[in-house]
């Protein structure tokens, strides 16, 4: 009989595709910063960052796309003083960081809601294929009375039918007898 470790006992996380994500994210930063010490102050290479965030975001969730935000921001801001590109108050190059923190933030949050919605219809598009039988082929729901037949089909004949819960059944035969008694009495 084995003895029982003290220690808690955590699920094992997918970590070789969560590190395999971030060295992606790693060597996708690194060419960037590549590119942008290159091209120096003269052109702008913002989307590649952002394509770098989109990736960390869809692939490594909010936390993945925040921390390709804030290496992107840290990495232009220093890559832009070494380049000897000056501006005229000392500030500005903070308040374009806090631009970029901004938009980068919004661009994460929006892929990562983007990401859970898909995931939800996904979910609910199982769900609903386990109760209906789909052709994986050509789409058509069957087997029915008529055979197998297109969503198209099915929906324009079933337009009239519809199945209630037993709740909103007694909800709709009490709307209806209380309908039915004021316009007896009116």
């Amino acid at each position: 009989m084995r003895a029982k470790s003290s220690f808690p006992q955590y699920p094992v996380m997918k970590t070789p595709k969560v590190i395999r994500h971030y060295c992606i994210l790693a060597v996708m930063l690194l060419l960037v910063s590549i590119a942008d010490w290159l091209t120096t102050a003269e052109v702008s290479v913002g989307p590649l960052y952002i394509l770098t965030i989109g990736y960390g975001s869809w692939n490594l969730g909010k936390s993945g796309g925040m921390i390709a935000a804030f290496v992107s921001i840290s990495t232009w801001m220093f890559l832009d003083q070494q380049s000897g590109h000056h501006y005229s108050q000392w500030w500005m190059i903070w308040e374009q960081g806090g631009v970029r923190l901004i938009t980068y933030t919004l661009i994460t949050f929006g892929i990562a809601l983007y990401r859970k919605t898909l995931e939800a219809h996904r979910r609910r598009l199982a769900m609903l294929e386990q109760v209906l039988a789909v052709c994986p082929g050509c789409g058509r729901i069957g087997p029915q009375e008529g055979g197998w037949q297109r969503a198209e089909d099915l929906n324009k004949i079933n337009r009239d039918r519809y199945t209630f819960c037993p709740t909103c059944i007694s909800t709709q035969n009490a709307d209806a007898l209380a309908h039915s008694t004021r316009t007896k009495h009116a």
